[in-house]
């Protein structure tokens, strides 16, 4: 599917979930603030709604402030198009719906999610997430509202993807039928219906279902000439048109919808939905025998393709060029060349030597934490204890037990994924400072910052172990997703703990599901 598409979708969804957020909320900031961000009143960057977002978040007292503060920030991200931020958001805000069963907000953290991982390219992930609002929409009972047909649209979009063309037809027929029982007259759903029908559209031709594609495209167009001024999506309906006569061998009705596309698509300076233009005037010119002008579109693409490599071969040849002339200046010192050669090779042995040492050294942390993961005991208990701590310390052992308890806890929770510092820590087990100090000392072997420290990389390992898909997020992401405010921290920790890189210990993990 054109990845234009799959972006307008993406920022869509969201929307049609934030729109109805404030009707469930008594948090007047929160309502406020959204009121301002979706009809952009008073020209709000997604910088500063992010800011305020946070900020509402240290504030909140209660998991419903935390939540509609969450959602702000998540519309900041999404706007911002970073998607990784949107994903970590909604994440934190299923978290907490779930410990109070706020479905509703259980929804809009999903329904964010699932648009998030489709646009990574994460089709079963997002299907999973969208199954999960079905389940909980008809919990709710509101299968007539337009989250619900909303989540279809986005499972048939899916499916389009994966090319499980039946399933995608079966869900955008179904989206809609409810999207016409609505009646909602709002913009962002007359904008869902029309892409709704363009993807029906679409599936029906790959299904080779051509009098059924050209009615949905046609009944988009014209209700996209009613209703809308984005002109994204007339070129894509165009677009689609003309691939649905190229099947036909319409050809001259191809011809005058892809040239209209095409027109409006350099209007807007759009590279993208250009070369999706291309791509089909390609097909076109193939298929009405034209092979000159299908190879001349062929070589537009490729050229298009090349054009960044081009620019670093340009870079290359300039370093080439520059190197030689340094050489041929520095032709009189020759004579030096074997003494600077002899030291070149003993330094690249030595060089060779340490670093198949490193080599080693990694491969046997990577294999001995593989095997921590899979025993599932990723933390060896000793016996270690620390009884001068313990002798200046006046604490019971009921005491002592209640805050190993609440350790246990707080790690199966995973709450050290969020911004924590060692008194908000003792303040969540009902105790102080030193209790805390003396109870990771003698219970974890550990101080707090290496404590937490510790159950992130933990954490982020057992998700890339666990998970093939979580290896193909950025690692800013997976910092985020375990808590770090800084990539290069995260990096720096997980270095420490694993004697390798992040990136390398997602090679390895790879590397190990091949053999």
């Amino acid at each position: 599917m054109n990845k234009i598409l799959l972006l307008t979708f993406l920022f869509l969804y969201p929307c049609t979930l934030h729109c109805q957020a404030g009707k469930e909320s008594t948090d007047e900031d929160y309502v406020v603030l959204r009121n301002k961000y979706v009809r952009n009143e008073n020209n709000l960057s997604p910088s500063r709604i992010s800011a305020i977002g946070d900020s509402l978040y240290r504030k909140s007292n209660t998991n419903v402030k935390r939540a509609n503060a969450l959602l702000i920030q998540i519309m900041a991200s999404s706007s911002q198009k970073e998607a990784d931020k949107s994903i970590f958001y909604a994440q934190k805000l299923d978290s907490i719906a779930v410990v109070d069963k706020m479905y509703d907000y259980r929804i809009k953290a999903n329904g964010v999610m699932a648009s998030m991982y489709r646009h990574h390219g994460l089709f079963t992930k997002s299907n999973e997430k969208l199954d999960l609002i079905l389940d909980l929409i008809k919990k709710t009972h509101k299968e007539n509202t337009p989250l619900y047909s909303t989540t279809l649209l986005e499972l048939g979009t899916n499916y389009f993807s994966e090319k499980n063309y039946n399933k995608a037809k079966y869900f955008l027929q179904k989206s809609l039928t409810h999207f016409k029982k609505e009646n909602n007259y709002e913009e962002v759903f007359f904008i869902q219906t029309i892409g709704a029908k363009m993807m029906l559209g679409n599936t029906y031709r790959e299904l080779n279902q051509f009098e059924e594609a050209e009615v949905q495209f046609k009944s988009a167009l014209k209700q996209y000439d009613k209703f809308s001024h984005n002109k994204i999506y007339k070129t894509q309906i165009l677009t689609g048109l003309g691939k649905t006569y190229i099947k036909q061998g319409k050809y001259d009705l191809a011809y005058t919808h892809l040239t209209k596309a095409k027109e409006l698509a350099k209007d807007r300076n759009d590279s993208y939905e250009i070369n999706e233009i291309q791509k089909a005037f390609e097909d076109y010119y193939t298929k009405i025998d034209k092979p000159k002008s299908a190879d001349s579109v062929r070589i537009h693409l490729l050229d298009e393709a090349a054009r960044n490599e081009k620019t670093i071969l340009k870079v290359a040849n300039k370093a080439l060029t520059e190197n030689k002339i340094k050489i041929e200046e520095q032709s009189d010192t020759i004579r030096w060349v074997s003494v600077v050669a002899a030291f070149f090779i003993i330094s690249t042995i030595v060089f060779i030597f340490i670093k198949r040492r490193e080599k080693i050294v990694k491969e046997i942390h990577f294999v001995e934490r593989i095997k921590e993961i899979e025993k599932n005991s990723a933390i060896e208990e000793n016996q270690k204890t620390s009884l001068d701590r313990a002798n200046n310390l006046d604490i019971s052992s009921g005491k002592e037990a209640e805050i190993v308890e609440g350790l246990n806890k707080f790690e199966k929770q995973n709450k050290f994924t969020d911004n924590i510092s060692l008194a908000s820590m003792a303040s969540m087990l009902n105790t102080n400072t030193k209790y805390l100090s003396f109870v990771l000392e003698k219970h974890r072997q550990s101080t707090f910052t290496d404590y937490i420290n510790y159950q992130r990389i933990d954490y982020i390992t057992k998700k890339l172990y666990n998970d093939p898909d979580a290896r193909k997020f950025k690692i800013s992401y997976l910092a985020e997703l375990c808590g770090f405010s800084s990539h290069s921290y995260f990096a720096k920790v997980f270095k420490k703990e694993m004697k390798i890189s992040p990136s390398e210990f997602i090679d390895k993990l790879n590397e190990r599901e091949v053999k």
